[in-house]
């Protein structure tokens, strides 16, 4: 009988051992950027709630976009979404993430931009969770439709031999 004990006790440690090697060769989490499980726009407050840890591309035109009063994150928000729906956030040390959007993410203002990333709901200080992508890098971000060439800094026109500029 101790035999037997002995024995299942080996087996239970060598199925512990292979179980904590195979959890230790999965990854142990999706990069923000990975493959989005879908496109919601950003005014679909309820599907983006039910999409909660998962990667999705978000679609919207931007209505405002600033940094907290501390300074500590940088808030996008979109048209047709109230303070209780989708935004992306940028916190302060990734603030890398929009410099190429102009001074403080001005350039963003008013463009119509797809935002891919992780959905997480936050919980502020009143009301209730809301669902937000965290950006952690400029790749997230993506400017659409005719205002794409914005993110790139406008070239001076060319000038033709003859001409004086303004003519």
């Amino acid at each position: 009988m101790p035999k037997t004990i002995v024995n299942v006790l080996a087996v239970g440690i060598l199925l512990l051992g292979i179980a904590r090697a195979r959890a230790a060769d999965a990854p142990a989490s999706q990069p923000a950027t990975s493959q989005p499980t879908a496109t919601l726009e950003a005014k679909q407050t309820e599907e983006l709630t039910a999409a909660k840890d998962k990667v999705v591309k978000v679609t919207g035109t931007i209505s405002r976009a600033g940094w907290s009063p501390r300074g500590t994150v940088f808030f996008i928000n979109f048209e047709g979404v109230g303070r209780d729906g989708f935004s992306a956030v940028v916190p302060k040390d990734n603030k890398d993430a929009i410099a190429k959007f102009g001074e403080d993410g001005a350039d963003l203002v008013g463009k119509p931009v797809e935002i891919t990333g992780t959905i997480i709901m936050y919980k502020g200080r009143s009301g209730p969770e809301k669902p937000e992508i965290e950006v952690k890098s400029a790749d997230q971000i993506k400017i659409t439709g005719g205002d794409a060439a914005a993110t790139k800094p406008a070239e001076p026109p060319a000038e033709t031999p003859g001409k004086t500029p303004g003519q």
